[in-house]
């Protein structure tokens, strides 16, 4: 939260992540050296950018959500590193911004002829089509869904169950408030986190 990097991965590191939030950083997740990577749920708020892969590995991205970003939401230099939805394995992905001045949801830089284009289908791209605008020339997004995703069953579950038995005091406050909740019997872990009214 509030960071210059939410996650780096560099080297030959080799992560499987699943379940991350990361708000207001700068860059969300950043790949680098011959690092390859899966990362299922993985929720970036904010920032400048999204996801930089600047790998020279592969990184699979699914069912996450990149949002609110002020330039891009994927940035990389090397497409045929990157996976964000391909043929048989669906991204199940919502990568949009309405931030003012977003230059593109996904840019490859350069745009390297000899290699293929970044598989990016079945994504939410906050419109119906999508606007080819939205990309580079070496994005492939179709087919694009035509609704936003939701977040995982299990997730979806444990928002529910904490949601209604949230109570700020004061309410309205300015310089602070104290929440109390509840959580379920047997839930090992709880993530709180707390927007202002533009998310």
């Amino acid at each position: 939260d509030d960071c210059t990097t939410g996650l780096s991965v560099d080297g030959s590191a080799s992560p499987d992540v699943d379940s991350l939030v990361v708000t207001d950083c700068s860059t969300g997740l950043h790949t680098l050296g011959s690092s390859t990577g899966t990362y299922v749920d993985v929720t970036i708020t904010g920032g400048t950018t999204g996801f930089k892969a600047f790998s020279g590995g592969a990184h699979t991205f699914r069912s996450g959500f990149i949002t609110g970003f002020a330039s891009y939401g994927v940035d990389t230099n090397n497409s045929a590193g990157v996976d964000l939805g391909s043929n048989g394995s669906p991204g199940n992905n919502n990568i949009y911004s309405t931030e003012e001045g977003v230059i593109k949801f996904v840019r490859v830089k350069p745009a390297i002829a000899e290699l293929g284009d970044v598989p990016a289908e079945n994504n939410w791209w906050n419109s119906d089509p999508p606007s080819g605008s939205m990309f580079s020339s070496k994005v492939d997004y179709t087919p694009w869904s035509t609704a936003a995703h939701s977040a995982s069953a299990e997730m979806a579950f444990e928002l529910v169950s904490i949601r209604p038995s949230l109570s700020p005091y004061p309410n309205p406050f300015q310089s602070g408030s104290v929440l109390h909740y509840t959580i379920p019997n047997g839930t090992s872990e709880a993530d709180l986190s707390v927007f202002d009214i533009q998310g």
